[in-house]
């Protein structure tokens, strides 16, 4: 999958906020995988428009907000944690989450 186009991004980043806001774990599951399915690194190495940049800063500060407000709050959602969790084809998918800090530096922020 090439680099998603801004337009792609605000709306998985609106997608993702929609789930958050509704606690739909389907949702945010649906979410995950869309975020699994890119390439956070490239995006931010080849997001050469400041517009570009915000709209995946936007997206990565979302998924922040729903690791802090939903699953790791004292009393998240268990269920969902592990459903993050567990090895899917030999890999953690919760990996994706945790290179947040390497897709900061890699947009700019």
């Amino acid at each position: 999958m090439g680099v998603p186009t801004i337009h792609q991004i605000k709306a998985e980043t609106n997608r993702l906020r929609g789930a958050l806001g509704s606690r739909d774990a389907n949702a945010l599951l649906r979410c995950y995988s869309e975020l699994a399915a890119r390439n956070p690194l490239l995006e931010g190495r080849t997001s050469s428009t400041k517009p570009a940049r915000r709209a995946f800063l936007d997206n990565i500060e979302a998924w922040d907000e729903v690791l802090q407000e939903w699953i790791l709050v004292p009393g998240g959602d268990p269920d969902l944690l592990k459903e993050l969790t567990v090895a899917e084809g030999g890999e953690f998918r919760f990996r994706h989450l945790l290179l947040m800090p390497v897709w900061l530096s890699a947009v700019g922020s």
